[in-house]
């Protein structure tokens, strides 16, 4: 599988990391371009704009942003116009107990999302559409 990583602090560039190992092929933007450069030299296609990474990425687009909260509407209001397909839905992942749960006893999570309207759908019923995931956390 193809996965599109937005921002790679701590946390998106030990999951790119994670998620190569396991096979994945990783297409990474950061504003810093050294965090983007020690990624591709670990086997990461490496991206210096948005606009850039989106030309890189197969459809359907699966698009994962690992930023500071502050500047996640940002980065959303600047990704979404280069996405091309009809559907311009945008995601974030459900409660954390749902998906502990499901990695703890080893099934594949299916977390539950909300758009941006409060509905709740499962990540299985995105299947085959172009979709962007984002998460946040406040320290």
């Amino acid at each position: 599988m193809q996965l599109g990583m937005v921002g790679l602090g701590r946390m998106g560039n030990y999951m790119v990391q994670r998620l190569m190992r396991d096979g994945h092929e990783c297409v990474v933007y950061d504003a810093r371009p050294e965090s983007v450069a020690d990624l591709v030299g670990k086997g990461a296609v490496g991206s210096a704009s948005l606009e850039e990474f989106v030309s890189k990425l197969s459809r359907p687009r699966a698009v994962w942003l690992m930023l500071p909260a502050a500047i996640t509407d940002k980065v959303i209001a600047q990704l979404l116009p280069l996405l091309h397909d009809d559907d311009h839905d945008l995601w974030a992942l459900g409660p954390a107990t749902a998906m502990g749960r499901a990695l703890s006893s080893a099934e594949a999570a299916d977390p539950e999302l909300i758009d941006r309207a409060g509905n709740t759908f499962r990540l299985s019923t995105l299947r085959g559409r172009k979709v962007v995931l984002t998460a946040w956390a406040s320290y």
